[in-house]
């Protein structure tokens, strides 16, 4: 089943291999694959169909570079060095299941993208700074930032959508505000976004901030059908709401998505002027995925309105033309 309760459909032969190749992407970091493959898999062109295939794989990839580092393995620093003598151009990336977005596999003349990411599903950007957060994602940020800054050109940021989507109507629904409210809406998104950049204050210094961006949230991608059939993320409802992880929203307004879509330009333009104001980049890829004032349809996946996620590789050129230049020393606002 999925998170929305609908049937999953069955494993095409491209997700099984998909998912073998996930396998791979996990070992080229471990010395059990040879550093040749990583360098000739990262500056490969590759036709679309491969790209979308092995997406999964480089993934894991990144992920996996994020843990090796995070521990100081040797053998894994000398193999980024070798990645880079060969092409790569790291950049790092920290953030929810959202941040996914941002992990590419692309070449550009002789550099090709070497992503380091450290994934915190379900974080929420006003928890960062909390200790009893039970997901741990500000402590894990605070351990990762200084080894990112040290790797990574770029560091990009990218949480938020959790607490718009899932964190708010949680809270509404336990102190029984069933009904939504614009003013208390724009309110709950101002001091998120104080929380958030509260913490990024402290934690990088001024010196160092125009390496860090600032990453907007994406459109919403569930449909107010999905909301209205009760959907449901149980992990996110564990890390925000009971400790059991069993929340009921029904009886709770959800906004229909044109609405939704506006607290989330909402929650953009605080980021934007926030960032702007510590001085830290800010990164836009809410305003190049939108078509009118909802999400372009062709962003959304085979579970269109079923999952909160946009489609990985529909999304594929709309986030290259905006992480290349950002990476080779240009402003994307």
């Amino acid at each position: 089943m999925t998170e929305g309760g609908a049937a999953e459909p069955p494993i095409s032969l491209a997700g099984r291999v998909s998912r073998r190749l996930v396998g791979v992407g996990e070992q080229v970091w471990t010395g059990k694959v040879p550093g040749s493959v990583l360098n000739a898999w990262g500056g490969a062109a590759l036709p679309d169909g491969a790209e979308k295939l092995l997406a999964q794989a480089w993934m894991a990839a990144s992920e996996r570079l994020a843990e090796q580092l995070a521990v100081g393995d040797p053998l894994t620093t000398d193999r980024l060095a070798g990645a880079v003598r060969a092409g790569g151009a790291p950049y790092a990336v920290v953030g929810d299941s959202h941040s996914r977005i941002l992990v590419r596999r692309d070449r550009r003349g002789r550099d090709w993208l070497l992503p380091v990411h450290r994934l915190l599903t379900g974080a929420s950007a006003r928890g960062l700074g909390s200790a009893d957060s039970r997901s741990g994602a500000g402590e894990q940020l605070r351990r990762d930032i200084a080894p990112l800054l040290r790797v990574a050109p770029r560091v990009l940021l990218m949480f938020g959508q959790v607490d718009v989507e899932f964190v708010h109507p949680y809270r509404r629904f336990q102190s029984g505000r069933m009904a939504f409210d614009p003013a208390e809406m724009s309110a709950f998104i101002a001091e998120t976004v104080e929380r958030y950049v509260e913490v990024l204050a402290g934690l990088v210094a001024p010196a160092d901030r125009h390496r860090i961006d600032l990453v907007s949230i994406l459109p919403p991608a569930l449909s107010d059908g999905a909301w209205r059939q009760g959907y449901r993320n149980a992990h996110i409802a564990w890390l925000h709401g009971e400790a059991d992880g069993r929340i009921d929203l029904a009886g709770l307004e959800i906004p229909p998505v044109a609405l939704r879509a506006e607290t989330h330009a909402d929650f953009n333009a605080h980021l934007a002027q926030a960032a702007a104001t510590l001085g830290f980049g800010y990164l836009d890829l809410f305003s190049p995925l939108m078509a009118g004032p909802t999400v372009d349809p062709v962003f959304l996946g085979p579970m269109a309105g079923g999952d909160h996620h946009l489609d990985h590789h529909r999304t594929r050129q709309v986030v290259l033309e905006r992480l290349w230049p950002l990476l080779r020393g240009g402003a994307c606002g």
